[in-house]
């Protein structure tokens, strides 16, 4: 079985690029001749999200794999994110989101295995942190919460990507 190469791509927020710009993106990665991208995330924010997946898709007509960040549930939820994320995924030959997916075997011993999960609020010290992340006010679930609940849903956050 020869050894098959794969694109992974991270943080690209194509919302950042204009239409020239993704265009030369996508032919970019074209180019090198990958078997399937691999994207671990923040590939646009929640109102532009599936149209850059089908883009995405259109222009590589190959297996796609790939897990959400933070910015993908931006000017939404986490939850109404995932549920249209599954019913693209669904009527698609080459998008795979991760979290839905077995373990994608690779070859030669490798799987790939992925999750959305991006902060639990539990590493660092959340309680004295002047830190606030646009998550607090973008991601629906995280907004309009005390910290004592935002962590709390943090918490719950990490407790299901676990």
């Amino acid at each position: 079985m020869p050894m098959k190469r794969y694109a992974w791509l991270t943080d690209i927020h194509l919302n950042f690029l204009s239409k020239d710009e993704l265009n030369v993106f996508l032919a970019m990665v074209r180019s090198e001749s990958p078997d399937g991208v691999l994207i671990s995330g923040d590939i646009g924010e929640s109102h532009n999200l599936l149209r850059y997946l089908r883009e995405l898709e259109r222009a590589w007509e190959l297996p796609i794999w790939f897990v959400l960040g933070n910015h993908d549930f931006y000017r939404s939820s986490a939850a109404a994110v995932r549920q249209a994320v599954a019913e693209l995924c669904k009527g698609s030959s080459y998008l795979h989101w991760l979290p839905a997916e077995d373990v994608v075997e690779l070859g030669f011993g490798t799987g790939l295995a992925g999750h959305d999960g991006w902060a639990d609020g539990r590493a660092g010290d959340y309680h004295n942190s002047e830190i606030l992340l646009n998550d607090y006010w973008l991601i629906s679930e995280l907004a309009n919460l005390s910290p004592r609940e935002r962590y709390s849903q943090l918490n719950a956050f990490g407790d299901e990507a676990a």
